[in-house]
């Protein structure tokens, strides 16, 4: 007996899989809280959380703690 681990989401002919990653509770509630999915957020707002997430990243290991 084998089970699929990749399950058609909704309409198989769309092309989206449902695997175990993307389509956990985890993962999704940690999406839909990224800058680009989150409701009400202004344009200035969403483009300063994007812009101070990719500076740490590029200042971030340089700093001295």
């Amino acid at each position: 007996m084998t089970m699929d681990v990749v399950q058609p989401a909704g309409d198989p002919q769309i092309g989206n899989l449902a695997t175990p990653v993307n389509s956990s509770g985890f993962t999704t509630a940690f999406i839909n809280n990224l800058p680009a999915y989150r409701p009400g957020l202004s344009p200035f707002r969403r483009g300063l959380e994007v812009g101070m997430a990719h500076g740490y990243f590029l200042y971030g290991p340089l700093a001295l703690l």
